[in-house]
């Protein structure tokens, strides 16, 4: 009988409530013309949903409440979808 290898226990995920801010230098380069082209925007926490499952170390991470419930009945065969889970999106 062979024995199944281990494996090493997932690292546990810490995000930190609020990231610090620091001050930047301007890009002189960047003109009025090149930032009206750009497709990025600022964005808050409100407008970036994340919900992270943190069941026995998951950590998977899923745009919406919704999907975390469905990611906890098919991997985890739970339907509890308040407990474990790190998101600011409350």
């Amino acid at each position: 009988m062979s024995k199944q290898p281990t494996q090493p226990p997932p690292i546990p995920i810490h995000l930190p409530a609020v990231l610090n801010s620091r001050p930047v230098d301007p890009d002189e380069s960047v003109t009025v013309e090149t930032m009206a082209g750009l497709l990025g925007k600022v964005a808050a926490p409100q407008d970036t949903p994340i919900w992270i499952c943190t069941l026995h170390y998951c950590n998977r991470i899923f745009q919406s409440h919704e999907r975390l419930g469905v990611h906890r009945k098919r991997d985890h065969h739970s339907d509890d979808t308040e407990s474990d889970v790190t998101t600011w999106n409350r």
